[in-house]
C-alpha cells in the first residue's frame, strides 16, 4: 500500500499517515477509512499527523472526492489534523480541502514531522488552557 497508517509510537493519542513515493487515491481511500477505524475504537480525543514528505507524486484524477471522504467521515474525537507538506502540489491540496469543507476544523501544514509534534503540542496546550 502507498500509505500507511498506524498508531505514534511514542504517543497513544496521535494517528500517524505516511506516504510512499507512489500511491493512488484508492490508497488514500484505504488509509482514510484506517484512520477512522483506529480513532472510533477509542473514546478519548485524538490528532492525525500525515506526513507528506516522502513523496513528490500526486496521482492523476480529483483529490475533492477522497479528501472530502475524511471530513465528512470524521470522527467526533478526531481533534487536530496536521499535514507535512513541502511540495507546492500537496499545498495546493491542502488549501483547495479547507476552502471545500468550512464546516469541519481546518487543517494545519507545516514543514517538517518536528513542526508537526511542536504544533500539535501547542494547539493541545491552547485547548487545554481554553477548557479549564
Amino acid at each position: 500500500m502507498g500509505v500507511n497508517v498506524g498508531w505514534d509510537a511514542t504517543d497513544n493519542q496521535i494517528v500517524c499517515s505516511t506516504f510512499e513515493n507512489e500511491w493512488t487515491w484508492a490508497d488514500f481511500g484505504s488509509a482514510t477509512n484506517r484512520i477512522i477505524q483506529l480513532v472510533s475504537s477509542v473514546q478519548y480525543s485524538v490528532d492525525l499527523l500525515t506526513d507528506l514528505t516522502g513523496t513528490q507524486y500526486f496521482p492523476q484524477g480529483s483529490a475533492g472526492a477522497y479528501v472530502m471522504q475524511l471530513r465528512k467521515m470524521r470522527p467526533k474525537n478526531l481533534r487536530f489534523i496536521v499535514v507535512v507538506a513541502t511540495t507546492p502540489e500537496a499545498l495546493s491540496y491542502m488549501n483547495m480541502a479547507n476552502r471545500i469543507d468550512t464546516t469541519h476544523r481546518s487543517s494545519n501544514s507545516v514543514r517538517s514531522i518536528e513542526e508537526g509534534y511542536a504544533l500539535l503540542a501547542k494547539m493541545r496546550e491552547q485547548q487545554a488552557k481554553t477548557n479549564s
